[in-house]
């Protein structure tokens, strides 16, 4: 059973705060909170009373462990994908001096490097961006007529477009999308904002309209813009996968793909395009000016 009394408070505070993030589903949620309450017991077990007490070592033993499962990776991913969640909002919340997956997210367990979150590209040090022709042959590129291509051809120019976040995508509504003004309304945890959207993207979120339209089951209500087969909200995995799939198909190879490589791409665009850095601030909700200038850096080289 868990304890000492610290961590039953820590993982009470987690539990409160992750079953309010409405990006993760029921089951995720439940997952995410057995997973920290088994790693707290695990820190316990090695004597440890704090966050701080753990290290790489610990870290790396906990998520290889249990018996007939200790290296496959589904497995090993499931827990640094809780763990990245958790240390993520411990350090926020100063429960520890320092992210410890985010600070070893590039060492490899069982030859499979720690994943990246779609959402911490501005804490990494490098910057994937497309070139020029490689944004041109995605504007250009044609989808089939299956709802499926239109939905995606109009994710990827609107991350393109307006520099959203993944998880900002995934939780746009359908009343998110102001069409006759020509923009949408972000609203995220920490950021808030109305972002222009431009002819040709508006046209993407048109046809898409008419599609999700004439596909939505009359006894559905789904508010949110982009939906599943299934008519349920995407989710940042299925995100990635939908983008990545996207660039693959479109001849892009790079070295990291997803959500990160077009919202690193828009940025950079933003730069080049002479924008001021109070009109890029507002788009982005980037507000941190080093953060900012790591993109200017890039554009610059």
């Amino acid at each position: 059973m868990l304890e000492p009394q610290g961590f039953i408070k820590i993982l009470n505070q987690f539990n409160a705060y992750i079953m309010n993030r409405a990006c993760f589903s029921d089951r995720t949620k439940n997952c995410y909170s057995k997973i920290i309450e088994y790693y707290l017991s695990y820190l316990i077990a090695f004597n440890m009373v704090c966050l701080d007490d753990a290290d790489k070592d610990c870290l790396l033993k906990f998520v290889k462990s249990n018996g007939a499962h200790e290296y496959a990776t589904s497995y090993v991913n499931l827990r640094l994908s809780a763990l990245r969640t958790f240390y993520a909002w411990a350090y926020k919340n100063r429960l520890c001096s320092s992210n410890l997956i985010l600070e070893y997210k590039k060492s490899k367990i069982n030859h499979i490097a720690l994943p990246v979150d779609e959402n911490e590209e501005d804490s990494d040090d490098s910057i994937t961006v497309l070139s020029p022709e490689e944004h041109e042959i995605l504007l250009n590129l044609k989808p089939a007529q299956e709802f499926t291509a239109i939905r995606n051809k109009c994710i990827v120019n609107l991350i393109l477009d307006t520099a959203l976040y993944a998880e900002e995508l995934i939780n746009l509504q359908i009343t998110s999308l102001d069409i006759k003004n020509g923009y949408i309304d972000i609203v995220d945890t920490n950021r808030e904002r109305r972002v222009g959207v431009s002819t040709v993207c508006l046209q993407n979120c048109i046809d898409w309209l008419k599609v999700r339209e004439s596909i939505l089951p009359h006894n559905i209500n789904c508010l949110f813009l982009f939906f599943t087969k299934s008519f349920e909200r995407l989710t940042k995995r299925r995100l990635h996968t939908i983008i990545s799939q996207y660039l693959i198909n479109a001849g892009i190879a790079k070295k990291h793909l997803g959500a990160d490589v077009l919202r690193q791409t828009s940025i950079c665009n933003l730069f080049r395009n002479q924008k001021t850095i109070e009109e890029i601030q507002q788009i982005t909700g980037i507000q941190t000016l080093a953060r900012l200038e790591r993109y200017r850096r890039t554009v610059v080289e």
